[in-house]
């Protein structure tokens, strides 16, 4: 018995064209900086949320590039705390917080060029935690707020790597991007001591400010 063979047409398909992006990290004097960790964030439901897409790494020309991903808008941050010299994590075009960044959009196919950053040596804070009898304490929390300023006013937050705890001899040490700093400190582990801010309050508001310059310890 024969059975007549189907014929299914119609079953089409529209595929996304890819795009690509690039750039190059150089150093104040305008030289390349191989070994900086570049991250690609995408915009998902209408920009309300941000994935982290990808990862690159610059090469000996300072140059990075996001070959074949998906169209959308991308946000760029620039991690300089890896490798012998620290520099400062930035965002595109050149900001210090994910929120200031820059959106880039990408249509289906488009190559973008030209997403650069240049990066300053990061700055140093560091000190000393002791009890009121002058004992160190190990494992205090130090938080690092960083003043941000825009059209809209100015706010304090935490960013990038912001946080770090005390050694066995009380002593703390956090590689940050140039600013204006408040500095909080909390015994989160053991909850025996009273958090409190640099330099000797209770209150955020009445802390002190600490201004570090590129390159600062």
């Amino acid at each position: 018995m024969l059975v007549q063979a189907e014929v299914r047409s119609g079953i089409d398909a529209s595929l996304v064209t890819l795009s690509h992006l690039s750039g190059r990290v150089v150093d104040q004097q305008s030289s390349p900086l191989p070994g900086i960790l570049v991250r690609a964030y995408r915009a998902i439901d209408g920009g309300n949320q941000w994935d982290e897409y990808g990862q690159q790494i610059t090469n000996q020309a300072g140059e990075y590039e996001f070959v074949s991903i998906l169209p959308g808008t991308y946000r760029i941050q620039f991690d300089g705390s890896g490798g012998p010299r620290r520099y400062e994590t930035e965002y595109y075009d050149n900001q210090f917080g994910f929120e200031l960044a820059s959106d880039i959009p990408l249509a289906p196919g488009e190559s973008r060029t030209g997403i650069d950053a240049q990066l300053l040596p990061g700055a140093t804070i560091s000190g000393l935690v002791r009890d009121s009898t002058g004992n160190p304490l190990a494992g205090i929390r130090m938080t690092a707020y960083k003043f941000f300023e825009n059209d809209q006013g100015g706010w304090w937050d935490t960013v990038g790597y912001t946080e770090t705890e005390t050694g066995a001899d009380g002593h703390y040490g956090l590689d940050v991007a140039p600013g204006t700093y408040r500095i909080g400190f909390a015994d989160r582990r053991t909850e025996n001591h009273l958090a409190e801010y640099y330099t000797n309050t209770a209150n955020f508001d009445d802390a002190q400010d600490i201004t570090l310059s590129a390159g600062e310890e």
